[in-house]
């Protein structure tokens, strides 16, 4: 076969499938039930991919969002770590603190015992100071008893006869004791009851008997602000209560009054110190 027949072949071929294909498409032209089909078909599948679409860029989302909250709780989770961090910091140094008040109140404890033990060495100290003053107290009387009893063998009479009948004896006795003897302070009811027209910065400006456990009867008159603070009086020397310091026979009598006047005598003592009036 030569090459013209088969080219003519090939001509005769394609016409005949142009021909079949122009059949076709107008026999489904022709056809509008097939035609209806094919649109529907078309917007079902339209429908798909806008939906496929629609679901494609919520589930990206999504997986945004799972990204976010992933994120969020390994945010979460550090900061949650170097909370525990600060309080196991803190749960440490809470039991150095708790150690260390343990230790403070174990201290405050020794000085406690060891004050108390101080203030009863200071009570018999002040007992035996109030014996020996006592005892020095009547040494010093019998002793001017002594300078003036009679030397005279009259004045030593034991008896003296007046109208005729024995006189008892006279003998010369030392003198009781008493407010005036040095060894009581004096009974001074000047401050009983006594109001003051100045303005003290602590109450009525005078220390109570009982502070140093005593009654009205035996009031010392004491300047509150002298005796028992740390700053001088703002009155001074105009003052209407005492500044001046305690006589051995004031100190003695109030150490009487048991611990309350231990501790007084002690506490106005280092708050006096250094103070000129």
């Amino acid at each position: 076969m030569s090459s013209s027949e088969k080219n003519s072949r090939k001509r005769a071929r394609l016409s005949s499938d142009e021909a079949g294909a122009e059949h076709q498409d107008t026999t489904i032209d022709a056809n509008p039930e097939i035609l209806r089909l094919i649109q529907r078909e078309r917007r079902c599948l339209d429908t798909h991919c806008a939906e496929l679409s629609r679901l494609s860029t919520e589930s990206l989302k999504k997986d945004q969002v799972i990204l976010d909250l992933q994120a969020q709780r390994v945010k979460h989770e550090t900061q949650f770590a170097s909370k525990l961090e600060e309080l196991a910091a803190v749960k440490v140094k809470n039991a150095v603190l708790f150690g260390k008040t343990i230790e403070l109140e174990q201290k405050n404890l020794h000085l406690r015992v060891g004050a108390a033990r101080h203030d009863q060495q200071l009570l018999a100290l002040y007992e035996r100071l109030h014996d020996q003053t006592t005892a020095l107290a009547e040494l010093s009387m019998r002793h001017t008893e002594s300078r003036h009893s009679p030397t005279t063998g009259q004045e030593q009479s034991a008896e003296t006869v007046v109208s005729g009948k024995p006189s008892s004896a006279v003998t010369t006795q030392a003198p009781a004791a008493g407010p005036n003897s040095g060894l009581l302070p004096r009974d001074n009811r000047r401050y009983k009851g006594f109001k003051s027209r100045k303005t003290y910065p602590h109450g009525n400006g005078r220390v109570r008997p009982s502070r140093y456990g005593s009654t009205d009867i035996w009031d010392l008159g004491l300047c509150f602000q002298h005796f028992s603070t740390k700053s001088v009086c703002i009155f001074g020397k105009t003052c209407d209560y005492r500044h001046h310091a305690l006589s051995d026979g004031e100190r003695n009598y109030i150490v009487s009054c048991g611990q309350a006047g231990v501790k007084f005598l002690r506490e106005s003592d280092e708050l006096t110190s250094g103070k000129i009036y």
